[in-house]
């Protein structure tokens, strides 16, 4: 028995299908998010449970709900009295997309397409966004970080990753990370 919350409804993010025979479901993690002040958005806060039985249908089913996405939390500093209309992460490893593989069996990850996530609506309040991406390990090539105040001016960061400074996206942990 297998549980998958949320499912990809109005085209918003979410579990699209699962292949029992292979044990792998297909998930929408989209690259556009407009999560809340203090957490991810609804869509990307996906969670998944399995009851394995043998012998006829169970009379009772405990489910374990595990997170399958990994969540960035990011804190814009350097800014002040700047209204953010979107805030754009780009990393060098595609980690959305609306074809993403999850093998539940092996709890691995396969065929994320895309390398941006853009934060939509965000609150600036704290300068804090939050987003679900597919897990990564960022250790080289450049994770680019674009602020677009409501005015049309950009920022743009780009930080270069290595083995010494990097950024690793792992299932079910929030990832904080600074941003001047």
């Amino acid at each position: 028995i297998y549980a998958f919350s949320p499912v990809n409804t109005n085209n918003t993010g979410g579990f699209k299908k699962i292949y029992a025979d292979y044990k792998d479901v297909t998930v929408y993690v989209p690259s556009s998010q407009s999560p809340s002040t203090t957490s991810v958005a609804e869509p990307v806060h996906m969670l998944a449970a399995t009851h394995n039985y043998t012998d006829g249908i169970p009379t009772a089913v405990g489910l374990e709900f595990e997170h399958i996405l990994a969540y960035g939390k990011m804190q814009i500093t350097g800014l002040s009295n700047v209204e953010i209309s979107s805030v754009t992460v780009t990393s060098p490893i595609p980690f959305a997309g609306t074809n993403c593989y999850y093998y539940y069996e092996t709890k691995t990850w396969d065929k994320a397409d895309v390398n941006s996530i853009t934060i939509n609506n965000p609150e600036t309040s704290n300068y804090t966004f939050w987003y679900g991406c597919v897990p990564v390990e960022l250790n080289t090539g450049n994770l680019v970080v674009v602020v677009t105040a409501t005015d049309g001016t950009t920022y743009t960061k780009t930080i270069a990753l290595s083995e010494t400074k990097h950024l690793n996206f792992t299932k079910g942990i929030v990832s904080s990370f600074s941003v001047n």
